[in-house]
């Protein structure tokens, strides 16, 4: 993946959507939840160091580690539906 095809706006939007507008309306949230919606933090974290770090190599890890993350967190909330 490189930097050019990276949509870093629709990443925060997908991000967003995920945390703020697709809650469970049960609480407390299930242990497999709580770590699904840890990955969302960690999502954040990245697209954070994504939009400073100057390094086009380092963008580009941090981009595919943002695209893995949101993978993982994806297959953990099939799971818990």
């Amino acid at each position: 993946m490189t930097t050019k095809t990276f949509n870093l706006k629709k990443a925060w939007e997908q991000v967003k959507k995920e945390s703020i507008e697709n809650k469970l309306k049960k609480t407390p949230y299930p242990a497999s939840v709580v770590k699904a919606r840890e990955l969302l933090l960690v999502a954040q974290d990245l697209l954070s160091k994504y939009e400073s770090e100057k390094s086009i190599k380092t963008r580009e890890i941090l981009a595919s580690s943002f695209e893995k993350t949101m993978k993982q967190y994806k297959q953990m909330i099939k799971t818990t539906d």
